[in-house]
């Protein structure tokens, strides 16, 4: 399976489909500007999967995909930018740890801990520590 998760495009939509046509990728995008955020997902061709428009009211700069595993089961892919000024909305995870038992979730959070290993700490961070403790979210750095 290949699935790439791509945050922070600075790109916008004009260009989209010049940067991120890539052979046997088919693609999904939520551009913002050449200045900054924007998110896309890339899909090998073949994967069967459905755009998921169900979160769009949580952040503008996030994306999701939908596979069907088998057996009743699904797995939900997230492509999410949380810019530096934006907290990040504690609503939004707990929808997605109530309705997604299987998901992964790829983003730049701009949130720095020392839960996770930063040096320091901002308001986003905060938030992070709340949503990994709270909703029991495992979270891996990558």
């Amino acid at each position: 399976m290949y699935i790439v998760l791509l945050n922070e495009l600075k790109i916008d939509l004009s260009e989209a489909n010049i940067y991120l046509d890539f052979n046997n990728y088919q693609f999904i995008t939520e551009p913002r500007n050449k200045y900054g955020g924007g998110v896309a997902i890339l899909i090998k061709e073949g994967i069967e999967f459905i755009q998921d428009f169900s979160y769009e009211e949580f952040n503008s700069e996030l994306l999701c995909i939908k596979m069907n595993l088998g057996k009743n089961s699904e797995l939900f892919e997230f492509s999410l930018y949380s810019p530096p000024n934006v907290l990040l909305n504690f609503e939004f995870f707990k929808t997605v740890n109530k309705k997604c038992r299987n998901c992964i979730l790829g983003g730049d959070l701009n949130a720095r801990t020392k839960q996770i290993g930063c040096v320091g700490e901002n308001e986003n961070g905060i938030m992070l520590e709340r949503i990994i403790n709270e909703l029991d979210f495992s979270f891996h750095l990558l």
